[in-house]
């Protein structure tokens, strides 16, 4: 027999539309409707960690507001559904239990949410910490010297793991909005004010949760080698201080780039080029009013001997003034003098004249003093003839492709191959457009480039650029970065700066002192420093390494175990630590309790240091009599089997495991041990819901045919209200709320 309704139509209209509320929150039907909500949730939110990662399933579901709206109306469902029935009957306490455990389990989720820690610590070989920073976070932005605020002033940013001008290709209920034409347009996200008042805002404008910073122009090859099956990623970007752009390619040879203003150029630069075989002291190919010549230096050197010059058909008079197998670069920089010198290998250089007639008698000949280096053929040619263009090439030059930067961003290329000393390939270079470089026996036997990308800016005097990064899921999240917009008053005009942050990480993730600080100057001796700073966490005490041991599957390079050898030091026990933080428990005043802060870390660190310095000055043999002897200092062992459990300066009880570890590198950096830092305050919770949610289902269906034995009814009357008052009859238990 169905349960008898809770509301009548005597009952007064509030009330009875309270009633109706809460036996729809109870009904089995919501219950029903609202699993397979939740079984859908979570069948789609596999597909998306499938796809996107773990960062992203989190971001876009189990951290948002919408399902723990879910899970909160769910909690709703499972409580009214067992209220509903008070008072119980015997049979249905496997109901109670149930339903119990399933609010329990949510509960202790919810605790786990809110105040649960999962960052990294890493501690080099011979090092020590005490921060923990938590990478997957987006960090909090820190404010200092605002004129309204006196304090430092911080903001937590939980950004998520997407770039905002993709949001991975816009969030999901534009895409929705879109497909059925509400929303159009290019996606925007909106800023997100960190600090406002009336003389000063601080807005984060953009942000990308992945990075990188280049020097423009770049460039982005992809080398390919189909009959080996070789590719390489090589990057070419503008290096300050030169004219030019290298980058290595294996022993194959150089990458080279160099701009010019003048459009014409990228045609002679691809036609100025030997027809044959580079011999002896080099040629040099001229292009002169779109004819090309080629002109062997040796002969040049035959005709400045006989106090003759090479005569070109326009009447241009050509003559080699120098020659210089190794050239001194430095002094032609410095003082211009060309000076060969025997200790820098591979300079080639000529010195030539060029002669250009006088177009009338009265007027003199004009003459060009023009250097050309081999190795170096960027165009840095002061004055010349018009429409002239000269290279040298020489048969000792290293393979080398040569790339020019055209005023409308064109790219021409070139490719000179050592092994045959001549220029193998020439033509126009485009985005996404392979072409054949260098040849390794003709057929297939080629390397491949293609530029996959090219990167410029409008801008000529802007040299350095943020570009975004592509979302991958397996990327570590240490290259964030913000566009932060300041606006601020002055003589009352609103004006207004927009600069990249970095995400700061602290040592030893990065070198001490590598932090980024952003000054913005308000004038009159006023400003603000702004930084972008990733989210750490103070253990409380230092862990010092003092040893690293590796293990190796047989036969392979691939870890099997590490172990961690850890020196605890813990110093808030320590009198002058204990003295500190009585005086702050007595402060009430909020700038003395900051400044007193400030003392008991500093004490701290002092304390640190002061003590590993003393374990350091001990003999091997002495040290473990030394630890045995101080309250202060304690060893570990951590494998990663094994965890540590130590409790912070909260006393919360922070679980560290042993969870990745840095090699060494070159030249000095030792072993680095990373460590996973967990608290989870909800653990004891959700383990006591499960089993509660185990016990329930346990007197449910195997406790029934002896714990809810059947009482013999006094009389047919108490067997009618007893049936009146169960939702089922008492031959079967009541169905059960999940």
């Amino acid at each position: 027999m169905a349960r008898p309704k809770i509301y009548d139509s005597s009952q007064p209209l509030p009330v009875r539309c309270l009633l109706w509320l809460y036996e729809l929150l109870a009904s089995l039907k919501l219950a029903v409707l609202l699993i397979l909500a939740l079984a859908g949730v979570l069948a789609y939110a596999t597909f998306v960690e499938a796809h996107l990662g773990t960062k992203a399933v989190q971001w876009y579901l189990y951290h948002s507001k919408w399902f723990a709206a879910l899970l909160a109306l769910l909690a709703i469902n499972i409580f009214c559904a067992a209220s509903i029935r008070f008072p119980w009957k015997r049979h249905q306490t496997g109901f109670v239990v149930t339903h119990v455990g399933l609010l329990v389990l949510l509960f202790g989720s919810a605790i786990s949410f809110m105040g649960s820690l999962n960052s990294q610590m890493l501690v080099f070989l011979g090092d020590s910490s005490t921060m923990a920073i938590d990478i997957d976070e987006s960090g909090y932005l820190q404010i200092e010297g605002l004129p309204d605020h006196p304090e430092t002033y911080q903001q937590t940013l939980r950004l998520g793991p997407f770039n905002w001008n993709s949001y991975h290709d816009k969030p999901f209920s534009r895409k929705v909005a879109e497909r059925f034409g509400f929303a159009s347009g290019d996606w925007e996200h909106e800023p997100i004010t960190v600090y406002n008042s009336d003389d000063y805002k601080v807005e984060v404008v953009d942000y990308y949760s992945a990075s990188e910073v280049h020097r423009l122009p770049y460039l982005d090859f992809t080398f390919s080698q189909a009959v080996i099956g070789a590719e390489m990623d090589i990057e070419l970007e503008w290096e300050p201080g030169r004219p030019f752009a290298e980058a290595a390619f294996g022993g194959m040879g150089n990458l080279l780039m160099w701009k010019t203003s003048d459009a014409a150029d990228l045609e002679r630069f691809k036609e100025t080029r030997p027809q044959r075989f580079v011999t002896g002291d080099g040629v040099i190919a001229v292009w002169s009013e779109g004819e090309i010549y080629h002109i062997n230096v040796s002969e040049l050197e035959t005709l400045k001997e006989e106090g003759g010059a090479y005569e070109l058909d326009n009447g241009l008079k050509i003559e080699l003034l120098n020659y210089a197998p190794t050239l001194d670069l430095r002094m032609l920089t410095t003082t211009g003098e060309f000076v060969s010198q025997s200790e820098q290998p591979q300079m080639p250089a000529v010195q030539i004249k060029v002669t250009e007639p006088a177009a009338a008698e009265e007027e003199e000949d004009k003459e060009y003093n023009i250097v050309r280096l081999a190795r170096f053929p960027v165009n840095t040619i002061a004055s010349a003839p018009d429409d002239f263009y000269v290279e040298f090439y020489h048969p000792e030059m290293n393979g080398r492709i040569d790339i020019l930067m055209g005023p409308n961003d064109e790219l021409a290329y070139r490719v000179w191959q050592k092994g045959s000393k001549l220029v193998t390939a020439a033509g126009d270079l485009k985005v996404g457009e392979a072409v054949d470089t260098w040849s390794m026996g003709g057929g297939k036997n080629v390397w491949s480039m293609r530029l996959d990308r090219f990167l410029t800016s409008d801008d000529e005097e802007k040299v350095v650029e943020v570009f975004p990064v592509e979302f991958d899921k397996d990327a570590n999240g240490q290259s964030k970065r913000i566009k932060v917009r300041v606006t601020w008053d002055a003589d009352g005009k609103k004006q207004s700066e927009e600069f990249w942050l970095q995400q700061n990480l602290p040592a030893p993730w990065v070198e001490e002192g590598r932090g980024q600080v952003h000054r913005t100057d308000f004038g009159g001796g006023q400003g603000i420093n702004v930084s972008y700073n990733v989210r750490q966490t103070d253990v409380g005490f230092a862990m010092k390494l003092t040893d690293f041991d590796l293990d190796v599957d047989p036969g392979t390079s691939m870890a099997a175990n590490y172990t961690s050898h850890v020196l605890l030091l813990d110093v808030r026990q320590h009198p002058e630590i204990t003295a500190l933080e009585e005086k702050l428990e007595a402060e009430s005043d909020a700038a003395g309790r900051q400044a007193l802060r400030t003392q008991v870390d500093a004490k701290r660190r002092e304390l640190f240091a002061k003590l590993f310095a003393e374990y350091q000055t001990l003999p091997a043999e002495e040290r473990e009599a030394w630890i045995a002897s101080r309250e202060e200092a304690q060893t570990h062992v951590i494998t990663m089997n094994e965890p540590l459990d130590y409790p912070d300066l909260d006393g919360r009880p922070l679980r560290f495991f042993q969870e990745n570890y840095l090699p060494p590198q070159p030249p000095n950096t030792p072993y680095g041990s990373i460590f996973r830092v967990n608290y989870d305050p909800g653990r004891p919770v959700k383990y006591l819901g499960s089993a509660l949610i185990v016990l329930g289902i346990f007197l449910m269906f195997y406790m029934r045919a002896y714990f809810f034995k059947r009482i013999p009814t006094r009389n047919a009357a108490a067997d009618q209200t007893d049936t009146q008052d169960s939702p089922a009859n008492e031959q079967e238990p009541v169905s059960v709320q999940v």
